[in-house]
This record gives structure tokens, sequence and C-alpha cells, in this order.
């Protein structure tokens, strides 16, 4: 079909879908086989959203839909395509706790302690943690058609 293509962006939108499986298909449906998927979103798994919880940087209607990384990737598979690559490459993750330190709950220890002793080298080290070991809020994936 002369009407699909090689390359689909999605980027920061399926964060927005009420209907993601079918958006994910839709996206599918454009693609030649072995045609790439570029997608980023926002995701529910990362540092600051289960560390802030409520008080996360979450807007009605812009974020209707936070899935996990696990999540994402069974979606992207029901839809037809199959995972290449994903990364969690986030930046803001430390700071949007820090920004927000003085709702941290109770419980959360490690996190206030961190954040109120370590010095700015050591928070950009973790984040440079949480974007290696796929903990941040942003997630990137590369998809293909098969």
């Amino acid at each position: 079909d002369s009407a699909q293509g090689e390359i689909v962006w999605m980027l920061d939108y399926l964060q927005t879908s009420d209907e993601t499986l079918k958006t994910l298909k839709l996206a599918a449906s454009h693609l030649k086989k072995g045609g790439l998927l570029f997608l980023s979103t926002r995701s529910g798994t990362g540092m600051d959203i289960r560390t802030l919880k409520d008080r996360a940087q979450i807007y009605p209607y812009e974020h209707v839909f936070l899935p996990s990384i696990a999540g994402l990737r069974e979606l992207i598979s029901s839809a037809g395509m199959s995972v290449l690559e994903w990364s969690t490459p986030g930046q803001m993750d430390v700071g949007y706790v820090k920004s927000q330190a003085e709702y941290l709950p109770d419980s959360e220890y490690f996190v206030r302690s961190l954040i109120r002793n370590a010095n700015p080298a050591d928070l950009g080290e973790f984040q440079r943690f949480l974007q290696r070991v796929g903990l941040s809020s942003h997630a990137r994936m590369i998809a293909r058609k098969v």
C-alpha cells in the first residue's frame, strides 16, 4: 500500500490517549512491514511519580495514560510490533522530587535524606542511575512492525 511508510513518530502523544491499543494499532497500520515506530511518553513507574504520588507533576487531560515499561512493551506487541530498543532518558525526576521535598511522605526516608544531604553532583549521578536502570518517568521506545 503506497500510503504506508517507513517511520511513524509518536512523541509525547500516547500519554494523552484514552484508547492506547487502538492508537498503537493505527500507528502500525501506517507502517510497512519492517517500518519503525519512534515513541516517547511519560511512564507511571518513574521514581518521581512513585515517590511523590498525588503530588507528582501529572496534569489531567495531558496525562491520562501512564504506562509501566512492561505494560507499554505488551501494548506494542499487541499492536503487531516488536520493541527493538527502549530507555528512560528523563532528566527531571530528581528535580521534581526536590522541588516537592516538603510534601514527601514520611515513609520516604531514603529519598528525604538523599534530597536533603546530597550535593548537586551526587543528585546528578542519582538521576543518571535512574536513567540507566529504567526508573525515570520519561520513556522512549523504538518498535518495528512485524
